[in-house]
């Protein structure tokens, strides 16, 4: 079988080989051209483990630069694209939209029917149903006929991205078509011999992507918190309260840790989305809000920290080691080192 992954970036890429390990033929798709050279030079850097991965399976991989034998010649294509976050913290569609209107003449001029378009970006809760479902509709193509559409985001971290896509903890596959349901999840039935699929509406699967990132960030902020009442406890020690608290089954130690704020791509902007749908919805939005607030205010809490450490030696000389928000990745932005510098 043929698949086809259109946006190459750093989910994109890794997923696209991640198939091609499982004997899928992938045509991949980008505006990037760029993107060609780097894989047959074999010189990625966005992931771990990935240059192995295209360095063993890119004879299962091409990349296609006409949308048009995309759709034409697979009849299973995942949407891996941008959608960034706009101020009030709902999520851009430009990037899906600006494809839809690439590939919905081929969908429409298409002999084998119901192709699936698979979304695998992140998205704000009604997308699927309010946005892409009514404009592939508008341009004369029927859902459930000429095309099925399935929310299937992959709950993965930058850094092990690869290793994430193998071992899943779950995988979510929303879809308001019992006939889309089945499909999918026979075929990543191929791949994933446990049963780890957790099949929901469209809107039951956007809500459930933000809300369990949302969810994280509720452990983070309670981990700061106790570690802020620890700081300002004599013979206090967070760590040990903390080791207390997760061997509650109930509650585990997984992200309930000394540490700062939560930063990287998704759980600060999935907080914030989840908040946004909630003020939509007329219902309180005063936990993803809260988890908010508290993570703004720790870099200023280490600044404390740090002023006590040095109020007797001005001249001191501070090193900040580790400055991307995790290990393995890239990214400075918004990362606990970057802002602890910023102020300091």
């Amino acid at each position: 079988m043929k698949i086809s992954v259109i946006g190459l970036g750093k989910l994109g890429l890794p997923f696209s080989f991640f198939l091609s390990s499982k004997k899928y033929k992938v045509l991949g798709y980008d505006i990037n051209e760029k993107i060609e050279d780097e894989i047959k030079k074999n010189k990625v850097n966005i992931e771990p483990k990935l240059n192995e991965y295209i360095k063993k399976y890119s004879s299962n991989f091409k990349f296609e630069k006409k949308i048009k034998n995309i759709i034409d010649q697979t009849n299973i294509t995942f949407l891996v694209l941008p959608t960034p976050s706009l101020k009030n913290g709902s999520f851009s569609n430009d990037y899906i939209m600006s494809i839809l209107k690439k590939i919905y003449p081929h969908l429409r001029n298409k002999k084998k029917k119901n192709h699936l378009l698979i979304i695998t970006s992140t998205v704000s809760p009604g997308s699927c149903e309010k946005v892409f479902i009514p404009y592939l509709e508008k341009k004369g193509l029927k859902d459930n006929i000429d095309f099925s559409l399935i929310y299937n985001p992959h709950f993965i971290a930058q850094g092990t991205t690869v290793y994430n896509l193998e071992y899943p903890d779950l995988l979510l596959l929303g879809s308001n078509s019992d006939k889309a349901h089945r499909i999918i999840e026979k075929f990543y039935s191929k791949i994933y011999k446990r049963k780890i699929f957790k099949k929901t509406s469209l809107r039951e699967g956007e809500i459930s992507k933000i809300a369990i990132n949302s969810f994280i960030t509720s452990k983070i902020s309670f981990a700061n918190y106790i570690s802020e009442l620890c700081e300002t406890s004599k013979n206090t020690d967070a760590k040990k309260v903390l080791d207390v608290i997760g061997e509650d089954k109930r509650i585990n130690h997984k992200y309930l840790k000394i540490g700062t704020k939560f930063s990287g791509p998704c759980f600060p902007r999935d907080n914030k989305a989840l908040s946004h749908y909630s003020k939509i919805q007329k219902i309180s939005s005063v936990i993803p809000d809260r988890n908010d607030s508290i993570n703004k205010s720790q870099t200023k809490r280490l600044l404390k920290i740090l002023k006590n450490l040095i109020k007797n030696n001005k001249n001191q000389k501070i090193g900040i080691c580790g400055f991307t928000y995790k290990k393995d990745t890239n990214i400075i932005k918004d990362s606990q080192g970057y802002d602890l510098l910023r102020l300091i």
